[in-house]
């Protein structure tokens, strides 16, 4: 394979040259981050390498996001009304967001939001019933698919603390 007529069978290119790193930059960390995948798909040998690199990829894009600031990747995402609070306030919603959001999926379900509930009454000394906590559900809920997102849940607490006076 030649810059002279030749093209590389996966990746042929209609002046025949070949993609290389002196033709290419290349990301700083891309060399180490192919290099880990290699050996992990090699001591892995998937049966299914498209299934197991999506979902090797996903784990590493989320484990590099937790390690940002996950409060500070969430803020990024969040509504108007929350970021015009303290930035302490946002931190400490955000943790209690994270806190429960025990599968990671970036929501907080129906039996992830109960947990929170039941923990949080419980510190207050009050136990919530299920209808309590469903019905608190649905009124955050906007988009009624039952989970909260990191912006419906924002959007809540936000005006939640606005209706308590907190600015």
């Amino acid at each position: 394979f030649t810059s002279s007529g030749g093209t590389h069978p996966l990746h042929p290119r209609a002046d025949g040259m070949l993609y290389d790193g002196e033709r290419i930059p290349l990301h700083r960390d891309l060399q180490q981050v192919l290099k880990d995948y290699t050996k992990a798909v090699m001591a892995e040998r998937p049966a299914d390498v498209v299934e197991w690199s999506a979902s090797y990829f996903g784990n590493l894009a989320r484990e590099a996001a937790r390690k940002e600031s996950p409060n500070a990747a969430l803020a990024r995402s969040a509504p108007s009304e929350f970021r015009r609070l303290p930035v302490e306030i946002q931190d400490r919603i955000s943790d209690v967001f994270l806190a429960y959001d025990k599968d990671m999926s970036g929501f907080i379900n129906k039996r992830e939001f109960w947990t929170m509930l039941k923990e949080v009454g419980a510190f207050f000394g009050v136990q919530p019933s299920e209808k309590e906590a469903e019905d608190q559900l649905k009124a955050m809920d906007m988009n009624s698919d039952l989970v909260l997102s990191w912006f419906e849940f924002a959007s809540a607490q936000a005006r939640w603390l606005k209706a308590k006076g907190v600015k």
